[in-house]
């Protein structure tokens, strides 16, 4: 038993030896969520102490990423036995990841790394999706307020300040040009359709990027019309300054000459 218990343990010292001296930050948790390895890396760029960490839930140390894209992605992995791979904004550190995460025992094993440009902005035409629209925040709104707040903040303070073509198409495209910089988010967007509502609740849980977002616009003759987006949200210093559609089919958005 003592063998078998030195064997262990030396396995594991080996394990914890590999993970130490990788270069991305690389984290071990158990089947409970709670960290059991940390390499040094991992420790600076988080900023805690390894003793901060090991042992605790990671679910209680960041709570904000709780019924994120992070905790998704991390029960996947673990249920389905399978390595995943995603990019999101990691709220308590005010950064976006890339990240892995490969089952490992009983547990996980998540690296990440800093993406440099600080934003992760899919390719404009990636799997059928089409360069669409940008709303600028006239007044920047911290991530860490609760999502109803944010919505609102959205609705109130969000103007459109790009269009591509899908946005345009069928509709006075001079007119929305022009207006750039007037036209809130509600305008095309209503916040009377929940469909909208609920988007910007998955968006924001998600991490401020949602791969498959239905919103409902505005027609120019009145009618509705749901479609499929890919959002994205550009964070600076811990606020949310722009989000940022592409549409995977055309929509004609209602605008009204200023």
């Amino acid at each position: 038993r003592v063998f078998k218990h030195l064997k262990q343990r030396a396995k594991k010292m080996g394990f914890d030896l590999v993970v130490e001296f990788q270069d991305e930050p690389m984290s071990v948790l158990d089947s409970e969520w709670r960290f059991v390895t940390i390499n040094q890396a991992c420790s600076r760029y988080l900023n805690l102490d390894r003793e901060a960490l090991i042992g605790k839930v990671v679910w209680d140390l960041f709570p904000t990423s709780r019924g994120t894209i992070f905790e998704e992605y991390y029960r996947k992995s673990v249920r389905d036995r399978v390595p995943v791979r995603f990019e999101a904004y990691h709220r308590s550190s005010n950064r976006w990841l890339s990240v892995r995460a490969v089952p490992y025992v009983d547990g996980l094993i998540v690296s990440f790394r800093g993406l440099e440009n600080g934003t992760a902005t899919p390719p404009a035409r990636a799997n059928g999706f089409q360069s669409g629209w940008k709303f600028e925040l006239s007044q920047p709104v911290s991530v860490h307020l609760p999502a109803s707040e944010l919505i609102e903040a959205i609705y109130r303070e969000a103007r459109l300040i790009e269009t591509g073509r899908p946005m345009s198409v069928n509709s006075d495209v001079e007119a929305l040009e022009n207006s750039h910089g007037h036209i809130g988010f509600g305008t095309i967007f209503p916040d009377t359709e929940e469909t909208n509502l609920d988007a910007l609740r998955r968006f924001i849980h998600s991490g401020f990027r949602l791969d498959h977002a239905r919103l409902a616009n505005l027609k120019e003759d009145g009618s509705m019309n749901t479609v499929e987006h890919r959002l994205v949200g550009e964070v600076e210093s811990g606020l949310l300054v722009s989000l940022s559609g592409q549409m995977k089919v055309p929509v004609r958005a209602i605008v009204r000459k200023i």
